[in-house]
């Protein structure tokens, strides 16, 4: 009877964030070492915040042509500066309660889809 019974079978988790998925998202590649000191000093769940808002912060400073104006990104990862609000969006009552909403436990770890689906696009342009 047990011979029918098909083995149950979980998803694969996500992705562990990298270094150098950070580097190949961060716009500007200046000391690399430093860089890499500074992610590996970063838990988990703020590797996984950091690269969901160097995806944002890329595009901005794309956009206006900013690249000399971007910090390394060693300042960057120690000032937790993807906790910075971003620029031209104001934060109301609702936005403000959903930031401070913490992740449940499943969601702190592994890249999110959006952000694989950025890294491998960028990796399509190499």
């Amino acid at each position: 009877m047990l011979a029918n019974v098909v083995p149950l079978t979980l998803p694969d988790p996500a992705p562990e964030p990298t270094f150098d998925d950070f580097w190949l998202l961060y716009p500007k590649h200046v000391a690399r070492k430093a860089a890499a000191h500074a992610w590996n000093r970063l838990k988990p769940e703020d590797q996984v915040a950091a690269l969901v808002a160097a995806i944002t912060w890329r595009r901005i400073w794309l956009k206006r042509g900013e690249i000399d104006f971007v910090p390394h990104a060693a300042t960057w990862l120690n000032g937790e500066r993807w906790t910075d609000d971003l620029p031209g969006v104001p934060m109301n009552g609702a936005a403000i309660l959903d930031t401070f909403k913490p992740l449940p436990a499943k969601d702190r770890r592994g890249i999110p889809p959006e952000v694989l689906a950025e890294l491998q696009r960028l990796r399509g342009k190499l």
